[in-house]
């Protein structure tokens, strides 16, 4: 796994050697000269340039981190639209979802209810990273990037002010502080726990996996979304 500089200047995303042929295919010139030399990170403004975009999302962002440099890549998010990464199966109590993003629409109350949903969506998102990252098939990959990426900050730049950070109206970007959870965690047992007990560790981590996913009426109520 490339390994980030301790002291960032500018904000970096991180693309696998799968991203090479996305390049490719979208004929993508700006990031042409790094595609061969994939896994790596690129820096944010010269992959938002090859996509058309300005600068003024990350700048917003900056300035939302008070000048902090963040990461970021595609395998954090859990719907993929321009960069590729098969999003993995995830078990949770005994029940198999095609992905997290599944999972997650799979805990939304029937008939359903708008507040309801938002005062538990948290925690649904809660579980369905966790397993992810600790319990799929893509976890060591995606736990070596996650380590990797420590400690600098992670930002989702996108039209979204829940989930993510808009470009143009900032958020509360809820999808990075749940992955930085993990971050911790892993950062922590990694740090003091050999290859041998890396498996215990995990299932000690996801232990209470309940505790995460509160019954409706139970749960903590969440203001709506900002539109």
């Amino acid at each position: 796994m490339p390994v980030l500089v301790g002291t960032l200047s500018q904000p970096m995303l991180y693309f696998s050697k799968r991203q090479r042929n996305v390049i490719v295919r979208r004929g993508l010139s700006a990031l042409v000269p790094y595609a061969d030399h994939l896994p790596g990170w690129i820096p944010a403004k010269i992959v938002a340039g090859a996509l058309g975009f300005d600068a003024k999302g990350i700048d917003k962002a900056l300035e939302d981190l008070e000048g902090r440099p963040y990461v970021w890549a595609t395998e954090f998010e859990n719907v993929h639209t321009t960069w590729d990464f098969p999003e993995p199966e995830i078990t949770v109590l005994g029940d198999v979802y095609a992905c997290t993003e599944s999972f997650f629409h799979a805990q939304k109350p029937v008939p359903f209810d708008e507040s309801k949903w938002f005062s538990r969506r948290i925690a649904a998102m809660r579980v369905g990273l966790r397993q992810k990252f600790l319990h799929s098939e893509h976890s060591r990959e995606l736990l070596d990037l996650l380590v990797s990426s420590h400690p600098h900050p992670l930002r989702s730049v996108k039209r979204d002010c829940f989930w993510g950070f808009d470009p143009e109206l900032g958020g509360e970007d809820v999808l990075a502080k749940l992955i930085v959870e993990i971050r911790e965690e892993v950062v922590g047992w990694r740090a003091g726990i050999s290859e041998s007990g890396i498996s215990d560790a995990q299932q000690n981590i996801s232990v209470s996996l309940l505790t995460y996913l509160p019954p409706v009426s139970d749960a903590e109520e969440e203001p709506a979304p900002k539109e």
